[in-house]
Order: structure tokens, then C-alpha cells, then sequence
């Protein structure tokens, strides 16, 4: 009699576990604030109607900045492997100075930006030499 007894709390528990495991798990995936605060993303597209030969500033969700609000980013930006050329990208504080200034990404790498504070406005600028630009920040 102990031993079922043993044996029903053991299985319960752990499809107590299992089940609140695969519950988190499944809020952080399909729940899109949720996920966007673990797995903050940022994403962005240059495309022709735009000066090749200046700096053009990148807008994210509408946004001419972006803040690195949640511990969770990487501060990785990644040109795009489906970009049209490599990009010199520019980082500036908000109605302040350049903070990194030209950093070279070519297709399909991605860079760390080192020395960016959180809850901090940046506005991204990039300057490359063809169209279509697709821009990853993570």
C-alpha cells in the first residue's frame, strides 16, 4: 500500500512539473509581450527612397531610436544575408554625440555593440552603397 502510494505521488508530481514546465513554456513562445521581454528583437528595412552617399537613420517599430529596456538583449546587429550590400553603421545618443562611428558589417554577419547603456535613446544611422538593407537587432 505504501509503495502505490509512493508510486501516485511520484507520477503526479512529476506531471505537475511537466505540465508547468510546457505551460511556461508555451506562454513565452505565443504570447508576444512575453516573448519580446525574454527575446527582445528589434528589426528594420532601408530600402530605395533613400541617399546612398548619407547617413540615413534606421526606424524601428516607427521609432527613430531604440532602447535596450530589458536585460535580456544581446546587442547584436546583424546585416541581413538577404541584404543588398555590407553596411557602415553609426551609433548615436539621442540629442548627443557618436557613440560608435562606422562600424563595417558586411552580408550576413553580425557585430556586438559594446559600450551601450540600457534604458539609454540610441538612433542607429547606417550608410550603404546599393538598396534594400534589411537590418537585425537582438
Amino acid at each position: 500500500m505504501k509503495n502505490k502510494k509512493k508510486i501516485a505521488i511520484f507520477f503526479v508530481s512529476f506531471l505537475g512539473i511537466f505540465l508547468s514546465v510546457f505551460s511556461c513554456y508555451q506562454i513565452i513562445q505565443n504570447v508576444s509581450i512575453v516573448h519580446q521581454f525574454f527575446f527582445p528583437k528589434a528589426l528594420a528595412t532601408l530600402d530605395s527612397e533613400r541617399n546612398l552617399d548619407e547617413w540615413n537613420t534606421v526606424y524601428f517599430n516607427g521609432e527613430d531610436y531604440l532602447i535596450f529596456d530589458s536585460i535580456f538583449w544581446d546587442k547584436l546587429v546583424t546585416n541581413d544575408a538577404n541584404s543588398a550590400c555590407e553596411i557602415f553603421l553609426r551609433v548615436k545618443e539621442k540629442n548627443s554625440d557618436v557613440i560608435l562611428d562606422e562600424l563595417k558589417i558586411p552580408i550576413g554577419t553580425s557585430l556586438f555593440l559594446e559600450g551601450l547603456d540600457r534604458n539609454t535613446q540610441y538612433i542607429f544611422e547606417v550608410k550603404a552603397s546599393q538598396e534594400d538593407v534589411f537590418i537585425n537587432i537582438s
